[in-house]
């Protein structure tokens, strides 16, 4: 019958169309299979016996053999020479010694931490902080706006020159610098007393916790029942925090309230709360 070997080998499929995919994959294992047979036929030798027999133990199953013949087809299919396939194989391979890192850290490159991002808050109730013993690192009285939303609350620093005018909406308050025992820097405002020196029991508390903080490690919770805020001190000798020693308080106020100040009326912040906007 005439045609091609590739005639006897295409299938059709229950619609009667062409398979491509079963062509394509018979040819590729008749190749496979031709190259197999003329491997495995050069490396076989059939020798006569002291009998004159042919023997045929050079046919017999061998691992190394097989390898072998699983190297060549490997090569010969990829168009290079055993010891190039080889090569190649060895030089994409992992060494265990090539894995291993230093573990001389004193040696390594030194870093240092850059202040980004300095949060305006209060300290997490589950968190123990610290409070600067210095008044360099505080600011008191300040005016703050907070604008509160179903979801967010942001603070907003107003400028001296609008204090009256936006009396309603500001309130005074304290800023001191904490941190927390992972060493994140944040300031933590507290509401003073008003100008008839009347205060609440939040305010009271919050500002006996961090005279606490300034000599101890403290957490502080909420009592929503009694109205204040509970301190507990750390137990534990804990270290003395690191403070950052590449900044000031001045770069701090800065890094908090970036473009998060008033110092206008025109303020969409202002304008929002009189409504023009």
């Amino acid at each position: 019958m005439k045609g091609s070997n590739n005639d006897s080998i295409v299938k059709r499929t229950p619609q009667g169309t062409l398979n491509h995919n079963s062509f394509v994959d018979n040819e590729t294992e008749i190749r496979r299979s031709v190259m197999a047979d003329d491997i495995r036929g050069e490396n076989s030798v059939e020798s006569p016996g002291a009998n004159g027999a042919i023997d045929n133990t050079a046919s017999e199953p061998n691992n190394s053999k097989t390898i072998n013949t699983n190297q060549e087809l490997e090569a010969s299919m990829s168009g290079t020479s055993v010891a190039q396939h080889g090569a190649e194989t060895n030089k994409n391979k992992l060494k265990l010694d090539d894995l291993r890192v230093t573990q001389d850290y004193a040696g390594l490159a030194p870093t240092r931490k850059i202040l980004t991002v300095v949060p305006l808050k209060k300290p997490g109730k589950q968190q123990f902080v610290r409070v600067h013993p210095s008044d360099e690192w505080s600011l008191a009285p300040v005016a703050i706006l907070e604008l509160k939303d179903d979801k967010d609350r942001e603070s907003y620093l107003v400028m001296p020159c609008l204090q009256e005018a936006l009396a309603e909406e500001v309130s005074m308050k304290a800023l001191f610098t904490a941190i927390t025992r992972n060493g994140d820097v944040f300031i933590w405002p507290v509401k003073l007393p008003g100008p008839d020196g009347r205060t609440d029991t939040w305010s009271l508390s919050a500002l006996r916790a961090v005279q606490a903080a300034k000599e101890h490690w403290v957490r502080v919770s909420s009592n929503m029942g009694a109205k204040h805020y509970e301190v507990r001190v750390a137990e534990a000798a804990i270290p003395d925090p690191q403070w950052p020693d590449d900044c000031t308080f001045e770069d701090l106020v800065n890094i908090a309230f970036k473009d998060k100040v008033i110092d206008s009326l025109d303020h969409p912040v202002v304008r929002r709360l009189r409504g023009t906007i």
